[in-house]
C-alpha cells in the first residue's frame, strides 16, 4: 500500500477531515440520526486564512488503528485532543462544484508525518473579491455531504444519557 498514497485517489475512496473540536464532534455524533439538522459544521470545511486548500486523510489506504495513531501524534503535538473525521467519499468531493461552478479536486500530498495525507482543493483564486462567500459555498456543500465517525470512547457519556 506505501505506493498507493501518490496515487490520484478515485471517486469511491473515503477522505475524512479530522476534528479536535469537542463541540463540533458532539453536536455531528447527536445528530447523526437525524436527517433535518445539519450535523456537521460549514467551518469544518473551511480551509485556514491564505489558503483554498483543507487537509483531509486517505482512510482506506491504512488499518483504522494506524489512522487513529497517526491523528492523535499529530495533535498531540499542538495539547489538542483527537475526536474522529468528517468522513467524505472523493466521488462526492468532485461533485461538489458541478452546479454551474468548477468542482473541487482531491490531490494525493504524502506528508513525512502522515504518508496518507491528502487536500481537498477549492477553486477559488486568493485574491478573489468574493473568495469568502465562494469559500462558504464549497464549505457548505462538503459538510451537507459528509458525515462523522468518532474515534475513542467519549461518545459512551453522550449514550448514557
Amino acid at each position: 500500500m506505501r505506493g498507493a498514497v501518490h496515487t490520484v485517489p478515485r471517486p469511491e475512496e473515503q477522505v475524512g477531515r479530522r476534528s479536535a473540536s469537542g463541540s463540533r464532534a458532539v453536536k455531528a455524533y447527536k445528530n447523526r440520526f437525524n436527517r433535518h439538522k445539519p450535523g456537521i459544521p460549514v467551518s469544518a470545511f473551511e480551509p485556514p486564512r491564505g489558503t483554498n486548500e483543507l487537509s483531509v486523510d486517505r482512510l482506506g489506504l491504512a488499518s483504522d488503528e494506524e489512522m487513529v495513531r497517526i491523528a492523535v501524534a499529530t495533535f498531540r503535538v499542538s495539547g489538542r485532543k483527537f475526536y474522529g473525521w468528517f468522513v467524505l467519499s472523493v466521488g462526492d468531493v468532485l461533485s461538489v462544484g458541478t452546479d454551474g461552478r468548477q468542482g473541487c479536486s482531491v490531490v494525493g500530498s504524502p506528508r513525512e508525518d502522515n504518508m496518507y495525507h491528502a487536500d481537498i482543493v477549492m477553486p477559488v483564486p486568493l485574491d478573489a473579491d468574493d473568495r469568502k462567500d465562494a469559500i462558504r459555498e464549497y464549505a457548505r456543500d462538503l459538510a451537507y455531504l459528509a458525515h462523522f465517525e468518532p474515534r475513542g470512547n467519549w461518545t459512551r457519556q453522550i449514550d448514557e444519557r
